[in-house]
């Protein structure tokens, strides 16, 4: 994705969920009835061009777990061990302010990853 201020912002998801993806109305879908702890985990990186610093990268992931909250429930069960990595190539720097470009990074990151997840499911034949 690209925002107005030119900086990119991309995801990549292996998705192997506990809880099932959400429909188009986003009505839950009933949960499989058994489950084993640590058997399932959903695993993603976000990638972005504009430069941030450790803390920056981890504000990122950080929102970009909006990503996997919206496309499957429930996200961060037991039976799971999601985690998102963020990393940046430091190669814009912050357009606006930094606080507004994190912002704006994060935001783009949560649409990011929802997509993925959905392009994952759907590849792996589990989304309608």
């Amino acid at each position: 994705m690209r925002s107005a201020s030119g900086f990119h912002v991309g995801a990549l998801v292996a998705v192997n969920s506990y809880g099932p993806p959400m429909d188009d109305q986003f009505d839950r879908i009933p949960l499989p009835k058994e489950g084993l702890v640590g058997a399932n985990t959903t695993i993603a990186a976000i990638a972005t061009d504009l430069a941030l610093d450790k803390a920056g990268c981890k504000r990122l992931a950080i929102m970009a777990q909006d990503g996997l909250a919206r496309s499957l429930r429930p996200i961060h069960t037991p039976y799971d061990g999601d985690t998102v990595f963020a990393l940046s190539t430091g190669a814009i720097s912050p357009p606006e302010p930094f606080s507004r470009s994190l912002l704006v990074a994060g935001a783009m990151a949560a649409d990011a990853l929802a997509r993925a997840v959905g392009k994952a499911l759907a590849a792996a034949g589990r989304a309608e």
